[in-house]
């Protein structure tokens, strides 16, 4: 990549940044301004009704509504590892199919190291979200 695109580049991530920040503190501060749009006891009140609602279902075992972020998030870091790990094997086949063909190993050498680099991550949040559940339950 010439210098040129490359500081453009540069120049184009830090105005989307820049943007993004902005958004965020703006909506930040009109939500603090803002009444809240009902007078009930907010998340955990709602997710103790659904629970009245829906007894024994198992669709919401603990009304806490931290509890129930984290649960979300170890479902969603379970189907990312399992993608990182599909994606380790896809890799391992590219490999075994580039025999004679340089560019293909090469190509598969670092599909294979991101996706590692991916697992290994993936199962350190795994760890922490875990560390998160027992901690508050």
């Amino acid at each position: 990549m010439t210098k040129q695109k490359q500081s453009k580049r540069s120049i184009i991530q830090r105005l989307v940044a820049y943007i993004f920040a902005f958004f965020f503190l703006v909506s930040g501060a009109q939500a603090a301004t803002q009444p809240p749009v009902f007078s009930g006891g907010g998340t955990d009140e709602g997710l103790r009704q659904l629970e009245e609602v829906l007894p024994g279902t198992g669709v919401i075992d603990n009304p806490d509504i931290i509890t129930v972020v984290l649960a979300w998030v170890k479902f969603a870091l379970t189907l990312l590892g399992l993608a990182a790990f599909v994606a380790f094997v896809w890799a391992g086949g590219l490999y075994i199919l580039a025999f004679l063909n340089e560019e293909g190993a090469e190509t598969a050498k670092k599909v294979m190291v991101w996706a590692a680099i991916g697992i290994i991550i993936i199962l350190m949040s795994y760890a922490l979200v875990n560390l998160f559940i027992t901690a508050t339950v």
